[in-house]
This record gives structure tokens, C-alpha cells and sequence, in this order.
């Protein structure tokens, strides 16, 4: 397994109807890196 957390987004498209005209659902995966070698963390 990979080192990082997985997050799901979700985005509900409605014109004010109770039904959704469309979901769009993205999931990725925040990874922790290691410092860099300019000292960044994350890049």
C-alpha cells in the first residue's frame, strides 16, 4: 500500500429538483513525500 490518504470528492449538479441532473465523483490520493532537496516538503 501506498503512503498517502485517499479523498473522495462529490459534486451535485440539481436545477432545484429534488433529482440530480448529474454527480460527478473524483478520488485521489494525497501522497506524503520526503523533503525535497530545497527543503520543501510536498513538492
Amino acid at each position: 500500500m501506498p503512503d498517502g490518504t485517499f479523498r473522495e470528492v462529490a459534486i451535485r449538479v440539481h436545477d432545484g429538483t429534488s433529482a440530480p441532473l448529474f454527480v460527478v465523483k473524483v478520488t485521489f490520493e494525497l501522497i506524503r513525500n520526503g523533503p525535497s532537496p530545497d527543503g520543501r516538503v510536498g513538492t
